[in-house]
């Protein structure tokens, strides 16, 4: 998972979220700096995933034009 991240991270117009409520830091500190939102529980995995559609609708658009 490390090389997943760090490839999309050299990335341009790339944003990463992370969401991990069993070991949050364990997993995700090295990378916490460059994260765009992290959630390390349920509820704020939740809202992450809600959020999501209308972020791809965003990114749809702006590609477009």
């Amino acid at each position: 998972m490390a090389l997943a991240i760090t490839d999309a991270l050299t990335r341009h117009d790339v944003i990463v979220w992370a969401v991990d409520p069993s070991t949050g830091q364990q997993t995700f500190a090295p990378f916490l700096p460059y994260l765009d939102w992290v959630e390390m529980t349920q509820a704020g995995g939740e809202e992450m995933i809600d959020a999501l559609s209308q972020v791809i609708t965003a990114r749809a658009d702006a590609l477009g034009r």
